[in-house]
């Protein structure tokens, strides 16, 4: 298995992920890309926003925030970024969709006007 040989390449944490994820094992997959991101913080910015996928509410919020901001470094240097700048520009647009996707469904209990803000913020 690729993963067990190089456990600390992004490209195959994220497929390894998404395939555990897409089997239904959800719970090993955000081992993985947690221990990924703690072992390598400064690693692909996609790792955040499919651990921002896994996870729900404010949490999954500041993790696909925290993918934004990586992924924003890759823009403003390019040498950091394996993915051309439209891929960035729309992996972001997509992590943006998906925190007013969290608003919207996982946040209900929360007071109208801070998830409307919050949308607002990011849209």
């Amino acid at each position: 298995m690729a993963y067990k040989k190089r456990p600390h390449d992004d490209m195959i944490v994220l497929c390894y992920a998404n395939t555990l994820k897409h089997n239904g094992k959800t719970n090993e997959a955000r081992q993985i890309l947690l221990q990924s991101l703690k072992s390598n913080p400064n690693g692909s910015y996609k790792r955040y926003f499919e651990m921002g996928e896994l996870e729900e509410g404010e949490k999954s919020i500041r993790i696909f925030e925290e993918g934004i901001a990586a992924a924003n470094k890759c823009l403003s240097n390019p040498f950091m970024s394996v993915a051309p700048e439209a891929e960035v520009k729309r992996d972001i647009a997509q992590a943006y969709a998906s925190i007013a996707e969290v608003c919207m469904t996982d946040l209900c209990n929360v007071p109208f006007e801070q998830v409307e803000a919050k949308c607002a913020e990011v849209l």
